[in-house]
């Protein structure tokens, strides 16, 4: 390892521009910090100096590609756990920790309330951690678009089923949005889609558009506000009474979003920021009638 840190040094000093423009703030010792954990994950497979320095190539050069590193070592932490990620799935951000905070304050104030869907799960992450932090047995479901989505969701899944509460159940489901669920949840969590395709591409940092997937990404203009009424429509018809709906979004465009879940039927409509002070979440009540 020595050998190859030395490398990696002279790698990093080199290309210190490049990796700056493809990871911000990153410094030498998150650099070594990365390549070090590839290689104690993969010492199984490295068992010669000529593997050991293939190992080091592939590493530079997806780094040159400015592959996100959660992507090269496919882990990432989220709300005190560790995940699987990969291509296919968003990597989890640290914002929307707050999104399972509010989540299990909820459910941990409304004991009777047990069934949770988390649309658009993506890795999984919240659902879980939803899952894990409660501290009392839930019925959740996870659903996406994706297949490819909710296999990541079900590694996840396996790798922390043993830390949720007995009697606790999990499924996937492939869904449009709701197309496939049922009706019935006491809480929904969401983090869809929602960066407007041109008007705000330009803010979104150039590894996330060259890496992560488009389709949890970006929603176009014209079908924007339409796209978020239906989802609204379609929540509130799916919640018990007494549910909510907590929605990760864009600061600039939730303002203009809350309407929208108001002339749905929601009450308590709000707009909560997280941990930065940032708009971030949005969150409506189906009232008892």
């Amino acid at each position: 390892m020595p050998c190859e840190l030395g490398l990696a040094k002279e790698f990093f000093d080199k290309e210190i521009d490049l990796l700056s423009a493809h990871y911000p703030g990153l410094n030498w010792h998150r650099f070594q910090q990365e390549l070090k954990d590839l290689f104690l994950r993969t010492h199984y497979r490295v068992g010669s100096d000529s593997e050991s320095r293939a190992a080091l190539e592939e590493f530079f050069s997806q780094v040159r590609m400015g592959v996100p590193f959660e992507y090269i070592s496919n882990r990432a932490y989220f709300y005190r756990s560790e995940f699987y990620v990969n291509e296919d799935v968003l990597i989890p951000r640290s914002e929307t920790e707050s999104l399972v905070e509010i989540a299990a304050s909820f459910l941990k104030k409304s004991i009777d309330k047990n069934k949770v869907l988390d649309l658009g799960t993506g890795s999984g992450c919240i659902a879980i951690s939803i899952a894990m932090e409660v501290g009392r047995a839930l019925e959740v479901t996870a659903s996406d678009i994706s297949d490819k989505a909710l296999e990541v969701t079900r590694i996840n899944y396996f790798r922390h089923q043993f830390l949720m509460p007995k009697k606790t159940s999990f499924k996937t489901i492939k869904s449009d949005r709701f197309s496939n669920l049922e009706e019935g949840f006491d809480l929904i969590a969401t983090n869809p889609p929602y960066i407007k395709e041109k008007a705000d591409r330009g803010l979104v940092h150039d590894q996330v558009d060259m890496h992560e997937p488009h389709l949890a990404l970006y929603l176009k203009e014209a079908e924007y506000d339409q796209w978020f009424k239906e989802l609204f429509d379609s929540s509130f018809k799916a919640l018990n009474p007494d549910g909510i709906l907590l929605m990760e979004g864009h600061e600039n465009h939730l303002s203009n979003l809350a309407p929208l879940a108001e002339q749905s039927g929601f009450n308590h409509v709000k707009i909560l920021p997280d941990l930065q002070g940032s708009n971030r979440f949005l969150q409506g009540i189906k009232l008892q009638r």
